[in-house]
Protein backbone atom coordinates (compact mmCIF):
# COMPACT_ATOMS: atom_id res chain seq x y z
CA UNK A 1 0.00 0.00 0.00
CA UNK A 2 1.16 3.55 -1.03
CA UNK A 3 0.12 6.64 -1.01
CA UNK A 4 0.45 10.03 -3.41
CA UNK A 5 2.64 11.31 -1.32
CA UNK A 6 4.90 8.70 -1.58
CA UNK A 7 5.39 9.46 -4.99
CA UNK A 8 5.87 13.24 -4.79
CA UNK A 9 9.13 13.33 -3.94
CA UNK A 10 9.87 11.52 -6.91
CA UNK A 11 11.17 12.81 -10.30
CA UNK A 12 8.57 11.94 -12.05
CA UNK A 13 6.64 14.73 -14.55
CA UNK A 14 3.66 15.35 -14.76
CA UNK A 15 2.30 13.17 -11.92
CA UNK A 16 -1.52 13.70 -11.11
CA UNK A 17 -3.71 12.11 -8.64
CA UNK A 18 -6.56 9.77 -10.03
CA UNK A 19 -8.23 8.48 -6.86
CA UNK A 20 -6.98 4.72 -6.35
CA UNK A 21 -3.77 5.29 -8.74
CA UNK A 22 -1.80 7.99 -10.41
CA UNK A 23 -0.40 8.88 -13.72
CA UNK A 24 2.79 10.71 -14.81
CA UNK A 25 5.50 10.61 -17.92
CA UNK A 26 6.76 7.36 -17.98
CA UNK A 27 10.64 7.90 -16.49
CA UNK A 28 12.08 5.18 -18.25
CA UNK A 29 11.64 6.00 -21.50
CA UNK A 30 11.25 9.60 -23.48
CA UNK A 31 7.37 9.78 -22.90
CA UNK A 32 5.85 12.83 -23.95
CA UNK A 33 2.02 11.80 -23.20
CA UNK A 34 1.59 10.40 -19.60
CA UNK A 35 1.56 6.72 -19.81
CA UNK A 36 3.28 5.73 -16.92
CA UNK A 37 0.35 4.39 -14.27
CA UNK A 38 0.85 3.14 -10.47
CA UNK A 39 -1.87 1.53 -8.19
CA UNK A 40 -2.10 2.43 -4.53
CA UNK A 41 -3.57 -0.76 -3.21
CA UNK A 42 -0.32 -3.01 -4.90
CA UNK A 43 2.51 -0.55 -5.62
CA UNK A 44 2.33 -1.63 -8.96
CA UNK A 45 3.49 0.52 -11.77
CA UNK A 46 3.15 0.06 -15.69
CA UNK A 47 3.90 2.02 -18.70
CA UNK A 48 1.31 1.88 -20.98
CA UNK A 49 3.53 2.66 -23.43
CA UNK A 50 6.96 0.72 -23.30
CA UNK A 51 5.65 -2.01 -21.43
CA UNK A 52 7.69 -1.71 -18.44
CA UNK A 53 6.15 -2.89 -15.40
CA UNK A 54 7.58 -3.76 -11.91
CA UNK A 55 6.89 -2.36 -8.11
CA UNK A 56 7.31 0.57 -5.99
CA UNK A 57 10.52 -0.49 -4.33
CA UNK A 58 12.42 -1.01 -7.26
CA UNK A 59 11.10 1.87 -8.75
CA UNK A 60 11.70 4.26 -5.41
CA UNK A 61 15.35 2.35 -5.57
CA UNK A 62 16.02 3.41 -9.35
CA UNK A 63 14.88 7.23 -9.36
CA UNK A 64 16.77 7.68 -6.19
CA UNK A 65 19.14 4.77 -5.74
CA UNK A 66 18.60 4.39 -1.87
CA UNK A 67 16.86 1.15 -0.37
CA UNK A 68 13.26 1.47 0.57
CA UNK A 69 13.21 1.98 4.26
CA UNK A 70 11.90 -1.59 6.29
CA UNK A 71 8.31 -1.09 8.27
CA UNK A 72 5.68 -2.99 9.85
CA UNK A 73 3.64 -3.05 6.33
CA UNK A 74 2.70 -6.57 7.23
CA UNK A 75 1.51 -6.11 10.86
CA UNK A 76 -2.07 -6.33 11.61
CA UNK A 77 -4.57 -6.72 14.47
CA UNK A 78 -7.74 -7.68 13.72
CA UNK A 79 -10.85 -6.08 14.17
CA UNK A 80 -12.68 -9.12 15.30
CA UNK A 81 -13.04 -8.26 19.22
CA UNK A 82 -14.49 -11.54 19.91
CA UNK A 83 -10.62 -13.19 19.03
CA UNK A 84 -8.18 -12.98 22.06
CA UNK A 85 -4.79 -13.10 20.16
CA UNK A 86 -3.66 -10.69 17.68
CA UNK A 87 -3.43 -11.74 14.45
CA UNK A 88 -0.08 -10.88 12.72
CA UNK A 89 1.04 -11.47 9.24
CA UNK A 90 4.87 -11.45 7.64
CA UNK A 91 4.56 -13.63 4.33
CA UNK A 92 7.40 -14.60 2.55
CA UNK A 93 7.24 -15.88 -0.80
CA UNK A 94 10.18 -18.05 -2.16
CA UNK A 95 10.40 -19.51 -5.14
CA UNK A 96 9.78 -18.92 -9.27
CA UNK A 97 6.97 -16.09 -9.68
CA UNK A 98 6.09 -13.28 -11.43
CA UNK A 99 3.45 -10.79 -13.67
CA UNK A 100 0.74 -12.98 -15.17
CA UNK A 101 1.59 -11.15 -18.27
CA UNK A 102 4.69 -13.17 -18.91
CA UNK A 103 2.61 -16.44 -18.71
CA UNK A 104 0.19 -17.59 -21.80
CA UNK A 105 -1.71 -19.64 -19.96
CA UNK A 106 -2.62 -17.27 -16.91
CA UNK A 107 -3.26 -13.99 -18.73
CA UNK A 108 -5.68 -16.43 -21.20
CA UNK A 109 -7.07 -17.87 -17.81
CA UNK A 110 -7.93 -14.14 -16.80
CA UNK A 111 -9.54 -12.93 -19.46
CA UNK A 112 -12.07 -15.90 -19.60
CA UNK A 113 -12.88 -14.60 -16.02
CA UNK A 114 -13.29 -11.01 -17.30
CA UNK A 115 -10.49 -9.84 -15.86
CA UNK A 116 -9.03 -6.56 -17.40
CA UNK A 117 -5.50 -5.28 -17.05
CA UNK A 118 -6.97 -2.50 -15.02
CA UNK A 119 -8.25 -5.35 -12.88
CA UNK A 120 -4.99 -6.93 -12.51
CA UNK A 121 -2.82 -4.33 -11.85
CA UNK A 122 -4.98 -2.82 -9.27
CA UNK A 123 -5.45 -5.87 -7.41
CA UNK A 124 -1.66 -6.78 -7.89
CA UNK A 125 -2.91 -10.36 -9.59
CA UNK A 126 0.57 -12.55 -10.15
CA UNK A 127 1.52 -16.17 -11.75
CA UNK A 128 3.22 -18.97 -9.47
CA UNK A 129 4.81 -21.55 -11.11
CA UNK A 130 6.10 -23.15 -8.17
CA UNK A 131 6.70 -21.18 -5.31
CA UNK A 132 6.28 -21.26 -1.77
CA UNK A 133 3.73 -18.86 0.65
CA UNK A 134 4.98 -18.56 4.30
CA UNK A 135 3.53 -16.09 7.22
CA UNK A 136 6.70 -15.88 8.97
CA UNK A 137 4.83 -15.30 12.35
CA UNK A 138 2.91 -17.85 12.65
CA UNK A 139 5.07 -20.93 13.15
CA UNK A 140 3.98 -24.25 10.79
CA UNK A 141 2.15 -26.80 13.56
CA UNK A 142 4.39 -30.10 13.85
CA UNK A 143 4.32 -32.66 11.01
CA UNK A 144 1.99 -29.62 8.88
CA UNK A 145 3.58 -28.78 5.36
CA UNK A 146 3.54 -25.58 3.78
CA UNK A 147 1.95 -24.55 0.89
CA UNK A 148 3.06 -24.76 -2.47
CA UNK A 149 1.17 -22.74 -5.45
CA UNK A 150 1.99 -24.97 -8.50
CA UNK A 151 0.75 -23.04 -11.82
CA UNK A 152 -2.02 -20.73 -9.89
CA UNK A 153 -2.79 -17.47 -10.38
CA UNK A 154 -1.55 -15.65 -6.98
CA UNK A 155 -4.20 -12.76 -5.75
CA UNK A 156 -2.97 -10.61 -3.02
CA UNK A 157 -5.51 -10.55 -0.16
CA UNK A 158 -5.55 -6.81 1.72
CA UNK A 159 -7.43 -5.54 5.00
CA UNK A 160 -7.11 -2.81 7.04
CA UNK A 161 -4.56 -2.31 4.32
CA UNK A 162 -2.46 -4.84 5.20
CA UNK A 163 -1.56 -7.99 3.62
CA UNK A 164 -3.35 -10.98 5.10
CA UNK A 165 -3.42 -13.78 2.66
CA UNK A 166 -3.29 -14.98 -0.88
CA UNK A 167 -5.07 -16.83 -2.79
CA UNK A 168 -3.75 -19.52 -5.12
CA UNK A 169 -6.49 -19.88 -7.62
CA UNK A 170 -5.75 -23.13 -10.27
CA UNK A 171 -5.80 -22.69 -13.56
CA UNK A 172 -6.29 -26.54 -14.39
CA UNK A 173 -9.26 -27.83 -13.67
CA UNK A 174 -8.02 -31.45 -12.38
CA UNK A 175 -6.08 -29.21 -9.32
CA UNK A 176 -7.79 -27.96 -6.06
CA UNK A 177 -9.37 -24.90 -6.76
CA UNK A 178 -8.60 -22.72 -4.21
CA UNK A 179 -5.40 -22.84 -1.92
CA UNK A 180 -4.79 -20.48 1.17
CA UNK A 181 -1.12 -20.58 3.00
CA UNK A 182 -1.10 -21.36 6.81
CA UNK A 183 -1.71 -18.46 8.75
CA UNK A 184 -3.54 -16.55 6.46
CA UNK A 185 -7.05 -15.30 6.84
CA UNK A 186 -10.42 -14.63 4.94
CA UNK A 187 -12.14 -13.43 7.43
CA UNK A 188 -13.20 -10.18 5.72
CA UNK A 189 -14.31 -8.74 3.15
CA UNK A 190 -12.08 -8.45 -0.42
CA UNK A 191 -11.79 -5.20 -1.72
CA UNK A 192 -13.08 -3.76 1.75
CA UNK A 193 -10.62 -0.88 1.90
CA UNK A 194 -11.88 0.55 -1.16
CA UNK A 195 -15.53 0.24 -0.32
CA UNK A 196 -17.67 3.61 0.53
CA UNK A 197 -20.00 2.70 3.06
CA UNK A 198 -23.01 5.30 2.37
CA UNK A 199 -23.23 3.61 -1.33
CA UNK A 200 -25.70 0.70 -2.48
CA UNK A 201 -23.03 -2.13 -1.89
CA UNK A 202 -22.95 -5.20 -4.50
CA UNK A 203 -22.01 -8.96 -2.99
CA UNK A 204 -20.77 -12.02 -4.76
CA UNK A 205 -19.37 -15.19 -3.50
CA UNK A 206 -16.04 -15.38 -5.24
CA UNK A 207 -13.28 -13.36 -6.60
CA UNK A 208 -14.02 -14.16 -10.27
CA UNK A 209 -17.81 -13.39 -9.60
CA UNK A 210 -16.81 -9.77 -9.47
CA UNK A 211 -14.36 -8.14 -12.06
CA UNK A 212 -17.02 -7.67 -14.60
CA UNK A 213 -18.90 -6.01 -12.22
CA UNK A 214 -16.03 -4.21 -10.83
CA UNK A 215 -15.23 -3.09 -14.27
CA UNK A 216 -18.29 -1.96 -16.08
CA UNK A 217 -20.84 -1.34 -13.40
CA UNK A 218 -19.64 -0.12 -9.69
CA UNK A 219 -16.29 0.01 -7.72
CA UNK A 220 -18.53 -0.60 -4.66
CA UNK A 221 -18.63 -4.59 -4.83
CA UNK A 222 -17.41 -7.28 -2.78
CA UNK A 223 -16.95 -10.91 -2.35
CA UNK A 224 -16.98 -12.77 0.45
CA UNK A 225 -15.20 -16.12 -0.24
CA UNK A 226 -17.64 -18.33 0.08
CA UNK A 227 -21.62 -18.34 1.06
CA UNK A 228 -20.87 -18.84 4.62
CA UNK A 229 -20.48 -15.35 6.36
CA UNK A 230 -18.14 -15.19 9.73
CA UNK A 231 -18.78 -12.74 12.83
CA UNK A 232 -16.31 -10.22 11.80
CA UNK A 233 -17.64 -10.28 8.08
CA UNK A 234 -21.47 -9.67 9.53
CA UNK A 235 -19.93 -7.13 11.50
CA UNK A 236 -18.27 -5.58 8.78
CA UNK A 237 -21.50 -5.76 6.60
CA UNK A 238 -23.30 -3.66 9.51
CA UNK A 239 -21.52 -1.05 8.86
CA UNK A 240 -23.39 -0.50 5.45
CA UNK A 241 -25.49 1.58 5.38
CA UNK A 242 -27.30 1.97 2.04
CA UNK A 243 -28.85 -0.98 -0.50
CA UNK A 244 -27.32 -3.72 -0.60
CA UNK A 245 -27.54 -6.28 -3.77
CA UNK A 246 -26.81 -9.77 -3.33
CA UNK A 247 -25.54 -11.35 -6.71
CA UNK A 248 -25.89 -14.77 -5.71
CA UNK A 249 -24.60 -18.13 -8.08
CA UNK A 250 -28.02 -19.80 -9.07
CA UNK A 251 -27.22 -22.49 -6.86
CA UNK A 252 -27.83 -24.32 -3.86
CA UNK A 253 -25.14 -22.63 -2.18
CA UNK A 254 -26.07 -18.98 -3.68
CA UNK A 255 -29.74 -19.72 -1.72
CA UNK A 256 -27.80 -20.00 1.63
CA UNK A 257 -26.26 -16.81 0.90
CA UNK A 258 -29.74 -15.33 0.77
CA UNK A 259 -29.97 -16.66 3.99
CA UNK A 260 -26.66 -15.14 5.55
CA UNK A 261 -26.63 -11.93 4.92
CA UNK A 262 -30.92 -12.00 5.34
CA UNK A 263 -29.97 -12.48 8.94
CA UNK A 264 -28.17 -9.04 9.35
CA UNK A 265 -30.92 -6.75 7.57
CA UNK A 266 -34.71 -6.62 7.50
CA UNK A 267 -35.75 -8.11 4.20
CA UNK A 268 -36.80 -5.34 2.17
CA UNK A 269 -32.90 -3.47 2.61
CA UNK A 270 -31.89 -6.25 0.46
CA UNK A 271 -32.11 -6.89 -2.78
CA UNK A 272 -31.43 -10.42 -4.69
CA UNK A 273 -29.62 -10.45 -8.48
CA UNK A 274 -28.79 -13.43 -10.03
CA UNK A 275 -28.18 -14.79 -13.78
CA UNK A 276 -30.39 -17.93 -14.62
CA UNK A 277 -27.88 -20.72 -14.31
CA UNK A 278 -24.81 -19.38 -14.07
CA UNK A 279 -22.50 -17.32 -11.37
CA UNK A 280 -21.81 -13.77 -12.21
CA UNK A 281 -18.40 -14.54 -13.26
CA UNK A 282 -19.91 -16.89 -15.99
CA UNK A 283 -21.78 -13.81 -17.30
CA UNK A 284 -22.10 -11.57 -19.48
CA UNK A 285 -22.23 -8.17 -19.55
CA UNK A 286 -25.60 -7.91 -20.96
CA UNK A 287 -27.02 -10.75 -19.01
CA UNK A 288 -25.33 -8.57 -15.54
CA UNK A 289 -26.74 -5.51 -17.02
CA UNK A 290 -29.97 -7.61 -16.54
CA UNK A 291 -29.89 -9.08 -13.42
CA UNK A 292 -28.98 -5.47 -11.70
CA UNK A 293 -32.09 -3.92 -14.02
CA UNK A 294 -34.15 -6.64 -12.57
CA UNK A 295 -33.54 -6.93 -8.67
CA UNK A 296 -35.91 -8.50 -6.43
CA UNK A 297 -36.42 -7.56 -2.58
CA UNK A 298 -35.50 -10.91 -0.63
CA UNK A 299 -39.04 -11.29 0.91
CA UNK A 300 -40.22 -11.62 -3.67
CA UNK A 301 -37.68 -13.48 -4.17
CA UNK A 302 -37.97 -16.14 -1.38
CA UNK A 303 -42.18 -16.21 -1.92
CA UNK A 304 -41.28 -16.87 -5.93
CA UNK A 305 -38.92 -19.63 -5.18
CA UNK A 306 -40.86 -21.46 -2.76
CA UNK A 307 -43.06 -21.90 -5.11
CA UNK A 308 -45.90 -20.49 -3.26
CA UNK A 309 -46.23 -17.78 -5.92
CA UNK A 310 -47.51 -20.23 -8.46
CA UNK A 311 -50.05 -21.93 -6.07
CA UNK A 312 -51.84 -17.90 -5.53
CA UNK A 313 -52.09 -17.72 -9.52
CA UNK A 314 -53.65 -20.71 -9.20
Amino acid sequence: MITFNDLYDLPLNCLSNKGYYATALCPFHNDKNPSFVIYYNTGYFVCNACGKRGFFNYLYETLTGKQVKKTEDFYFKTRNVSLKKERRYHFIISGEYGPVYDNTDAYIYLKKRNCSNIFIDTFGIQYAKRCKVENALVPLPEGKKPIYFYHRIMIPLRYDNKLVNFEGRAINKKSLKCVYPYGGTTDFLFNYDNLKKDESLIIVEGIFDLPLIWEKFTKNVTCTFGSLLSSNQKKLLKEFKNEIILFIDDDEAGHKMISEVGDLFDSKEIKIAKVPGKDPGESTEKEIECALNNVKEAIDYDFEASGLEKLFRL
